[in-house]
């Protein structure tokens, strides 16, 4: 199976997220492989005018299962997805969760990104010009008695105050909200991966 094959499955069942401005459509998609992709419309189509490079963990964005009913593999998310073509399998490692504008212009972008054998929920900071600010880290996944690296907690929206409103479903449901507290620092220390629990 060719890699257009799993982006092509990928975004039918979840094609990713986007801002629509005065630039154009922001795009990240669901299969996140650290860039984000702008397109304008000029004379009646839609050019990619820039692409804004993001963080990622590890490069490899997901892996082809030969057998659909392989079992999940520990920290990472395992689909079963049937096309015209017949059931494939394949196994995710990083993934867009969110794409939001703050008051500032600048792009806020969450994302699950797998750090060795861990899924890490963190977010990338984006200057309106579209340079990386910086990347953190906010929360480590849990394991599954099955190995599944796994979260529960998805932002949803965001307030007209840059108030980010995180919809927790573990256990009982409950909205979480969370203001982002970041700047930009010209030597920022690599990302590290933190610890778990700590909403």
């Amino acid at each position: 199976m060719t890699n257009g094959v799993v982006d092509r499955l990928a975004s039918g069942f979840r094609p990713g997220y986007f801002i629509i401005d005065d630039q154009g459509v922001l795009l990240a998609p669901f299969l996140y492989k650290g860039v984000l992709h702008r397109y304008k419309e000029e004379k009646g189509s839609w050019k990619k005018v820039q692409t804004l490079v993001g963080y990622l963990g590890q490069t490899k964005t997901y892996s082809y299962e030969k057998d659909p009913s392989t079992a999940v593999q520990s920290g990472t998310y395992h689909r079963r997805v049937n096309a015209r073509e017949g059931t494939y399998g394949f196994t995710h490692y990083n993934e867009s969760q969110g794409l939001f504008k703050m008051k500032n212009e600048d792009i806020v972008h969450f994302t699950f990104n797998q750090f060795e054998e861990a899924r890490v929920f963190g977010v990338e900071v984006f200057h309106p010009d579209g340079e990386l600010m910086g990347y953190g880290a906010i929360e480590k996944g849990y394991t599954t008695p099955h190995g599944v690296s796994y979260f529960a907690t998805y932002p949803v929206w965001k307030d007209a105050q840059d108030r980010f409103y995180f919809l927790s479903m573990g256990g009982t449901p409950q909205v979480r909200v969370v203001e982002l507290i970041y700047k930009k620092c010209e030597e920022c220390p690599a990302p590290k991966e933190p610890g778990t629990g700590i909403w």
